[in-house]
């Protein structure tokens, strides 16, 4: 069912931990890896730890009329090695929680991520996709928006 909600930034690092307080235990995370248990929360905190000291880091949240988060994307704005002058923008994290995907929060985090880059005058905007996270529907949404495949990456663990 879809609910009201508010897309707006993200600036102070409670909000970010509270945001991943909501939304880490509604979302499913899938990693190959027995022996490791990421959260959305975990990984959202880690990243607010981080992004509150590096400019470059930004966050937007989707919030119900009541203020519960709904889900978030954060990424960061950083000038391309292989071009001079060229900000590109580079997303980290997009995450809804469960029960609200499929009721237009993601694509709206998206839209408002897609402006927000637009503003600071990005050239691309790079979007990932993991293995784990739906890669079916991703590449679906990305592909209907006119993103193109730019790389893939592949990991080995040790």
């Amino acid at each position: 069912m879809a609910v009201p909600f508010t897309i707006k930034p993200v600036a102070r690092q409670e909000e970010i931990y509270a945001a991943a307080a909501v939304i880490g235990p509604q979302v499913q995370v899938k990693n190959i890896d027995v022996d490791e248990h990421p959260t959305p929360g975990n990984i959202a905190k880690n990243l607010a730890q981080q992004a509150m000291c590096n400019p470059r880091f930004n966050f937007l949240a989707a919030y119900s009329d009541t203020g519960a988060a709904l889900g978030y994307i954060c990424g960061e704005f950083r000038e391309s090695i292989y071009v001079p002058n060229q900000i590109n923008s580079y997303e980290l994290l997009w995450v809804v929680a469960d029960q609200h995907r499929k009721s237009g929060v993601g694509l709206a985090l998206l839209d408002a991520w897609e402006d927000l880059c637009k503003k600071q005058g990005c050239k691309h905007v790079y979007m990932g996709l993991s293995a784990h996270t739906q890669p079916e529907i991703l590449r679906k949404i990305y592909a209907a928006r006119g993103y193109t495949l730019h790389s893939e990456s592949y990991s080995k663990t040790f």
